[in-house]
C-alpha cells in the first residue's frame, strides 16, 4: 500500500494514474478525425428490445472461460479464471466487456499493477469517459471516472475492443444506422400507450343543447358521469336533461397492432444485433445456436482472445506460445439427448474425462474428475483374457524421484547374495530438496527423520512405472527397505523373472537411470518464511519403481496438487489482508 494517507479506492486499484498528465493535444491520427468518443449510447438501452438483445449475448458470451497458455505471467491465470477486478468476477468481467461493446461498439480493457508494478488485473472502461492524448510524442489513453478522477496510460498497454469500426482509427463507428428503427419503436410504444388509453376510458359522446363556458362543461361531464355510469346505477338506463341534445355510446374495441410492421421493426433489430427471437427467448434449436455461436460468440471470443494477449504479453512472451484464450463448449447448448449421446460415447471410448461431462452439463467438476476411461471391449483383442494388474496411482500417493539411482555395488558389499544385485536411497531425511518453482518462487520439501516411524512398509514391491508386473517383493525376499540415519535405503534381488533380469541389465546398461517410490502423507507442516513443506509422518510405502521418464511426472503432480492449494491459500491471504486494510482506511478517512 502506498504511504499516502489520502489514498482512496480509485487509487487503490489504479496505482499509477499519471492523473497530472499534461497533454500535448490530441494524437494526430492518419484520416484527421479527432480521437474523442462522441456516441450517445443512452438511448439504445433504454429501449426493450435493443436491451434484451444486449443483454442476451453478454449473458452467453459470460459463460466464455479463460484458459492461459506459457509460463509468463502466470500469477494471472487464478486472477482471470475466478476475479479479475476487485469488483467483478470473470462471469461480470466478460459480461460487461460484452455489454459495453455492444451499446458502444467500442470497449477500452487497462491493466491494473500491485505496488510493485506487476500486473495483477484489468478493468473495462466506457469509451465516452476516454480520450487519446498525445504526450512526448506518444499516444496516451486519458480516462475519467464519474468521480472526476483521471487517469492515464500508455495506449500500447489498452486493450481495444471495437465493432463496426470504418472511420475511426481507434473508435467503433456509433449506432447512427439503427436510428431510423429505435424511432419507429418509440413512435410505435406511445401509440399502443395511447390507443390503449383511448379505446379505454372514452364511452359517450355528448352533444350540448346550449353554449357553455368551459367549466360548466366539465362541471356537467362530473355530474353525468356520476349519476349515470357509476357503479350505484344499477338499472343500466342512461338519463340526461334538456342540457344535452344529444348523447350516443361509443363502441368499445381493443386496441390491435400492426403485427405486420411490429414482426418488421423486430427483424430489423434482430438483424443490427446478428440474433433472432429464439436466442432472446431461450427457444433456439441447436442449429439456431450453432449458428449464433459461430457468427456472434465466436468472433467476440477471438477478438477478446488476441486483446487479452496482445495487452498482456510482450512480442517475445507471444512468440513462445504465451497467450489467453476464451473458450466455450458449445455441448452446454445442445438438447438433453445429443447431451446423453456425446457423453456416453465420448467417455467410453477415453476421448471425454468425468470433468468434461460435468462441462457438458454444466455442473461443478469432482475430485478425480481429470482421469479418462475405456470401457473393456474396446481394448486390443490380443490382450482379452490377460490379467490385469490394479493401477497403482492412487489420489492420496504421492510420487518423488529418488536421490540417487539404483547402484550395482562390489559382491562385498551385497545385502542378497545375487548376481542380479541393485540398491540406492529413496530419500534422506532433514536435507531440503527443491520440490516445486512458479513465478519465479522456489518451494522445498524435506523429510523428518522420524518420519516413516510406524509406517506401514510390510509389502512394498518393485514395478516399471508404478505398474504392471512385479520385479521384486518385500514379502518374498527380493526387496528390502529400512530405514537408517541417512534415508530410506533399498535394495532388491532382480533375478527371479525374466523381466526383472531385463530390467537388471537396463540399469547396469544406463538404459534406466532413475528410480521413483511412492508413498502416503498423514501429517505435515509448512513454512511460509522459507516455502519448505515438511512431512512428519508417512503412513504407508507402497512400491520403488524405475521410471522411463528422467524427470518423474508424477512427482511434478504430486507436488503441484499440495503446492497450488498453499500457493491459493497465500494469494487469499493477500487479498484479504488487502480488503481490511483498505476497509480500515475507508473508515479513517470518513
Amino acid at each position: 500500500m502506498r504511504g499516502d494517507k489520502n489514498m482512496g479506492v480509485f487509487e487503490t486499484i489504479f496505482r499509477k494514474p499519471k492523473a497530472d498528465l499534461k497533454a500535448e493535444g490530441y494524437f494526430k491520427m492518419l484520416n484527421g478525425y479527432t480521437p474523442v468518443f462522441s456516441n450517445a449510447p443512452e438511448s439504445i438501452y433504454e429501449m426493450e428490445l435493443t436491451r434484451a438483445a444486449i443483454h442476451s449475448f453478454a449473458s452467453f458470451a459470460s459463460k466464455l472461460k479463460p484458459e492461459i497458455s506459457g509460463t509468463a505471467q502466470k500469477n494471472l491465470e487464478r486472477t482471470l479464471q475466478f476475479k479479475p477486478n476487485p469488483f467483478m468476477d470473470t462471469s461480470k468481467f466478460i459480461y460487461r466487456i460484452a455489454t459495453i461493446l455492444s451499446v458502444n461498439n467500442t470497449c477500452f480493457i487497462v491493466p491494473i499493477e500491485d505496488e510493485f508494478g506487476g500486473l495483477i488485473g484489468d478493468y473495462p472502461l466506457l469509451p465516452q469517459r476516454c480520450e487519446v492524448v498525445e504526450y512526448n510524442g506518444a499516444p496516451f489513453l486519458r480516462y475519467t471516472f464519474g468521480s472526476g478522477q483521471k487517469a492515464a496510460i500508455e495506449f500500447e498497454r489498452v486493450g481495444v475492443m471495437t465493432q463496426f469500426q470504418y472511420t475511426d482509427d481507434f473508435f467503433g463507428e456509433s449506432n447512427a444506422a439503427l436510428r431510423p428503427t429505435m424511432q419507429l419503436i418509440h413512435t410505435q410504444n406511445q401509440g399502443i400507450i395511447n390507443g390503449v388509453k383511448n379505446s379505454a376510458s372514452i364511452r359517450f359522446l355528448a352533444k350540448v343543447a346550449n353554449m357553455l363556458k368551459p367549466e360548466d362543461i366539465t362541471k356537467e361531464r362530473k355530474r353525468f358521469t356520476a349519476d349515470n355510469l357509476s357503479a350505484e346505477n344499477q338499472s343500466g338506463m342512461v338519463i340526461y336533461d334538456a342540457k344535452f341534445a344529444d348523447v350516443k355510446p361509443i363502441e368499445s374495441k381493443p386496441f390491435t397492432v400492426n403485427a405486420a410492421q411490429m414482426a418488421q421493426i423486430n427483424e430489423n433489430v434482430f438483424n443490427y444485433f446478428g440474433t433472432n427471437a429464439g436466442i432472446l427467448q431461450n427457444k433456439y434449436t441447436e442449429d439456431e445456436w450453432n449458428a449464433y455461436y459461430e457468427g456472434k460468440i465466436e468472433p467476440f471470443a477471438i477478438q477478446l482472445s488476441l486483446v487479452m494477449s496482445n495487452m498482456t504479453y510482450t512480442a517475445r512472451e507471444l512468440s513462445f506460445g504465451n497467450a489467453i484464450t476464451f473458450t466455450a463448449n458449445r455441448l452446454q447448448y445442445a438438447s438433453n439427448q445429443t447431451k446423453l449421446n456425446i457423453s456416453t460415447q465420448l467417455f467410453d471410448r477415453g476421448l471425454l474425462n468425468r470433468n468434461g461431462v460435468m462441462d457438458v452439463w454444466n455442473m461443478a467438476h469432482v475430485e478425480g474428475g481429470e482421469k479418462y476411461y475405456i470401457r473393456k471391449e474396446y481394448a486390443e483383442v490380443s490382450e482379452l483374457g490377460k490379467e490385469v494388474t490394479p493401477n497403482a496411482k492412487k489420489t492420496d500417493r504421492e510420487y518423488r524421484t529418488m536421490i540417487q539411482p539404483l547402484l550395482i555395488p562390489t559382491a562385498a558389499e551385497k545385502r542378497i547374495d545375487t548376481d542380479f544385485y541393485v540398491e540406492g536411497y529413496a530419500t534422506t531425511f532433514d536435507k531440503p530438496y527443491l520440490l516445486y518453482e512458479w513465478d519465479g518462487n522456489k518451494y522445498y520439501e524435506r523429510i523428518d527423520r522420524n518420519a516413516l516411524a510406524g509406517a506401514d512398509m510390510s509389502d512394498v514391491i518393485m514395478q516399471y512405472n508404478h505398474e504392471g508386473k512385479v520385479l521384486a517383493r518385500l514379502s518374498n525376499g527380493t526387496l528390502g527397505v529400512e530405514a537408517n540415519d541417512n534415508g530410506l535405503f533399498t535394495f532388491a534381488d532382480l533375478s527371479k523373472s525374466r523381466a526383472a533380469q531385463d530390467m537388471f541389465e537396463e540399469i547396469k546398461n544406463g538404459l534406466v537411470t532413475k528410480m521413483s517410490w511412492a508413498f502416503r502423507v498423514s501429517e505435515d507442516s509448512y513454512d511460509r518464511d522459507t516455502r519448505t513443506r515438511t512431512i512428519l509422518k508417512i503412513a504407508k510405502v507402497y512400491d520403488v519403481s524405475a521410471v522411463s521418464i528422467p524427470a518423474n511426472a508424477d512427482t511434478d503432480i504430486s507436488a503441484r496438487s499440495y503446492f497450488d492449494g498453499v500457493i491459493e491459500r497465500e494469494q487469499q491471504e493477500r487479498l484479504e489482508r488487502r480488503k481490511k486494510l483498505l476497509k480500515i482506511k475507508l473508515m479513517t478517512e470518513v
